[in-house]
């Protein structure tokens, strides 16, 4: 790495605004984030690990085939993952819908079969059976 000359820009570690350092007095203090506010050590590009605009060379490590495939395969696995969780919600979602409606049609037949259908039939035969008995007035019910 080359010679550090100032100006030299640093940046925030958290909201990743530049912040100028003008003079070497600087290096080794506290200065505050003009834009979150946070506290941040004043360091020279050397002992932060990272090289600060205006200072030496950036270089990026180049990635060979395999490393780019291993990092696809990688993705795509995980994309797949995601992809069968998501499944496996849609699917426990929809036999719960399923349970809730069929709950509901069987609710709804029963209350047809045994309360409307079954309450006319009942009252029929209970009507048959007292047909030619007197009731307490002495009346005698008939049916048609």
């Amino acid at each position: 790495m080359s010679e550090l000359t100032f100006p030299y820009t640093l940046h925030c570690p958290k909201c990743k605004a530049k912040l100028k350092i003008t003079k070497p007095e600087m290096v080794g203090t506290r200065m505050t984030c003009p834009a979150c506010k946070k506290k941040i050590d004043v360091v020279t590009p050397d002992e932060d690990g990272h090289v600060a605009y205006g200072v030496g060379e950036v270089r990026v490590p180049k990635q060979t085939a395999e490393a780019k495939e291993e990092e696809l395969e990688k993705l795509e696995e995980i994309q797949e993952q995601e992809r069968k969780a998501k499944r496996k919600a849609n699917t426990k979602w929809t036999i719960e819908l399923i349970v809730i409606l069929a709950m509901m049609g069987g609710t709804a037949w029963g209350f047809y079969e045994f309360v409307l259908k079954g309450y006319s039939e009942r009252a029929a035969q209970k009507a048959k059976d007292r047909e030619n008995e007197p009731d307490l007035f002495g009346k005698v019910f008939k049916t048609d």
